[in-house]
């Protein structure tokens, strides 16, 4: 409490507690203390919950390189994330999030373009991105003979 809305004391004695005496209102935040409070109290919410997803965007790797035989393929996850717009898109129900190998080997291009699973669900014929089929230079990047 402020001074003037403390304990009353006259010649060294208590004599109210009351603050009503001296035109005060007993409240210590008034309406518009409230509506500050909870103004606060908002903004601090929505900061901390800003500073989660900018921490969670943060962890993911721009690019991402898988070993191939036919030439490592990286991945840009930047570029792949204006498109979808959303992590949801891919993950977890295409990829999890991990740096592992995606198993999208040998014998595995035409299963997953007829399923439209993995980098398929988009890279296929009719798909929102170019197909595999005769594109293979597009992620498919031999290292330079040493």
């Amino acid at each position: 409490m402020c001074r003037a809305c403390g304990p009353y004391y006259t010649e060294g004695r208590l004599v109210s507690l009351s603050t009503t005496e001296r035109g005060h209102d007993r409240k210590l935040l008034g309406r518009s203390g409230m509506k500050k409070l909870a103004a606060i109290l908002l903004c601090l919410c929505v900061l901390v919950g800003l500073t989660a997803v900018a921490q969670e965007q943060e962890k993911y790797k721009e690019k991402l390189v898988f070993k191939s035989k036919m030439g490592n393929v990286t991945f840009d996850h930047a570029k792949h994330q204006e498109r979808a717009q959303k992590c949801e898109t891919c993950h977890d129900k295409l990829f999890p999030k991990t740096e592992e190998p995606l198993g999208f080997g040998k014998g595995m291009h035409k299963p997953a373009e007829a399923a439209k699973t993995s980098c398929a669900a988009c890279h296929v014929d009719g798909g929102t991105a170019f197909q595999t089929k005769g594109n293979c230079n597009k992620c498919h990047v031999k290292a330079a003979a040493k």
